[in-house]
């Protein structure tokens, strides 16, 4: 009787073991596939930062196989911001190279980092040089937008990104902290999932995403150490 229990014990472990790594593996393919259906889109945002106060088009495009996530948005004399993700599509996300210029005032930064997926070697503008793991998937601060699209659509809630950084590769999670706050934005107030990037130190990485625009972000805020800070709204959404 105690070896017919004790083999049953151990069979339902294992099923469950099964079991929940086919769940696991079965979301982590909803999310590739997810990311495959990227469709090339258009979205204006109403950005804030500092005392700048002005439009910011966020745009995915394709041409010969290769995705360009860009955002955009110049106030003259006050400052100006781009940031830009490109990455192929053909055989699983691969992130290739980012880079980044923000110009308040006349306080500017730049950076950038290449990934080579033949060479396996990572490099940034801060003079890293390194191998990586190619059996992960990499995103960016811009790319990770889109990540999190995927994510909440599949109806995940708590999740980890691996983001290239000019200082590394880091591995941030995520958690949805509300799933029905009401946006006010030019197309009117919309319901959306509020999801964090939870983290240790003073700065903050939120996004809201609605449902009704297909879970892209409907307005987030980047706020860096001190008063540095970035917050928008989108104003306007198209798929092209």
């Amino acid at each position: 009787m105690r070896k017919t229990i004790k083999t049953f014990l151990i069979t339902l472990i294992i099923t469950l073991s099964f079991n929940s790594n086919a769940n696991s593996n079965d979301k982590d393919k909803s999310f590739q596939k997810c990311l495959t259906e990227l469709k090339p889109f258009v979205i204006y945002y109403e950005l804030k930062s500092g005392f700048i106060n002005v439009n910011s088009e966020h745009k995915l495009q394709l041409s010969n196989n290769t995705w360009r996530y860009r955002s955009y948005a110049d106030g003259g004399f006050l400052g100006k911001a781009s940031e830009e993700s490109t990455f192929t599509n053909n055989d699983g996300f691969k992130l290739t190279e980012y880079n980044s210029y923000r110009r308040i005032a006349f306080n500017k930064k730049r950076r950038k980092v290449t990934i080579n997926w033949d060479s396996g070697f990572y490099k940034t503008s801060k003079g890293l040089n390194e191998k990586f793991n190619k059996k992960i998937i990499l995103f960016d601060k811009a790319s990770q937008q889109l990540a999190i699209q995927c994510k909440i659509k599949n109806g995940v809630e708590n999740f980890t990104l691996n983001l290239a950084t000019r200082s590394g590769i880091s591995n941030y999670s995520y958690s949805v902290v509300s799933k029905n706050e009401n946006i006010k934005t030019s197309m009117g107030t919309l319901k959306s999932i509020k999801v964090k990037q939870n983290r240790n130190d003073s700065r903050d990485v939120i996004f809201w995403l609605s449902p009704e625009m297909d879970y892209i972000p409907i307005r987030f805020i980047y706020k860096e150490e001190g008063d540095d800070s970035i917050a928008a709204t989108i104003k306007n959404f198209k798929y092209l």
